[in-house]
């Protein structure tokens, strides 16, 4: 088997291992980087996702396959001056934070399933909104303003692109910011972690209206009619406030009005962490190939047209 290995600052090719666990593969990259497997984890996939399945779990079954590119994530043991990163005594930080006002702002994960923008979003809404009911809501919504969301803007027939977005397969990204701000009368803001730009959906709302939800993806994403998000890699995380970090678990607001500089800026604070970090990855220019078909693709992009048209999600990389 062949892996190419890629860390926050480094990448290795590894060829002619004969290796068929997790458990073999994790050994061998502590043995190929120095680094104890008690200190990273590893990331794999399309859009990348961390591979949390146990030693003994095959690699097939976990989704790795040869010629894979796997990025590691190294634990960040050293807290930053001027922050605070930890998530309770005696543990290892797990989290960009940022202090503010008399508490913090925190990157909240979100599941890592192709789904991670609708489960930020549900975080933010609130229980009243599942995973499940927003994209119901996503192909409604655009199936009844198909003049504004037409074959053009979706890349495909509207029909075809309700129920591709119903899948929990598939992803969403502005189109569906853009939908849900204007339905919900909020302005959704997103952080890109890798440039820092931040996009703001919703702008042309009345300002009589709430806003300000924060999503971060890494490439991030921030939300805004009181809330914020963000996320890493391919993945939408969101950002909240809590007061005490020794209980993670609570969160004490996750909307922010629109004119709240501090915590805009501290939700910037917490995408410039995870850029510093190098929590994100150099997608476009990254070859894959269709495990189903065999069609060669060139960046996250090709491989996201290519699963909408044909509703192949299984790719591995390349080259």
């Amino acid at each position: 088997m062949r892996f190419r290995i890629q860390g926050p600052d480094f990448r290795k090719d590894i060829t002619n291992v004969e290796i068929s666990t997790l458990g073999e593969l994790r050994t061998l990259v502590e043995a190929e980087t120095g680094i104890s497997r008690t200190l990273f984890q590893l990331k794999a996939g399309v859009p990348p996702r961390i591979v949390t399945e146990g030693d003994d779990i095959p690699l097939q079954n976990a989704g790795i396959q040869s010629n894979d590119r796997l990025l590691l994530i190294i634990n960040d043991t050293k807290p930053r001056a001027n922050s605070t990163r930890s998530v309770k005594k005696g543990s290892e930080p797990k989290y960009a934070c940022v202090p503010i006002h008399s508490g913090y702002m925190v990157q909240k994960k979100m599941p890592e399933d192709n789904s991670c923008l609708f489960h930020a979003l549900s975080f933010i809404l609130g229980d009243d909104w599942s995973v499940s009911a927003l994209r119901e809501l996503t192909a409604h919504l655009i199936y009844q303003n198909q003049k504004v969301y037409n074959d053009a803007i979706l890349g495909m027939p509207v029909n075809e692109y309700c129920l591709w977005i119903e899948q929990s397969k598939s992803w969403g990204g502005a189109i569906e910011l853009a939908l849900l701000s204007d339905h919900f009368g909020i302005e959704l803001c997103s952080i890109d972690v890798k440039t820092l730009r931040m996009d703001r959906f919703g702008m042309s709302l009345p300002v009589c209206l709430p806003r300000s939800p924060l999503l971060l993806d890494i490439m991030t994403c921030v939300f805004c009619p009181d809330r914020v998000c963000s996320r890493p890699d391919v993945d939408y995380d969101a950002v909240a406030f809590i007061h005490d970090l020794n209980d993670p678990g609570s969160v004490n607001q996750t909307q922010f009005i629109m004119d709240d500089d501090v915590a805009f800026s501290a939700a910037r604070g917490v995408a410039q962490q995870l850029h510093d970090d190098g929590a994100y990855t150099e997608l476009s220019s990254i070859s894959h190939i269709c495990s189903i078909c065999n069609a060669q693709l060139r960046g996250v992009n090709q491989a996201q047209a290519h699963a909408a048209e044909t509703g192949h999600t299984n790719f591995r990389e390349c080259g």
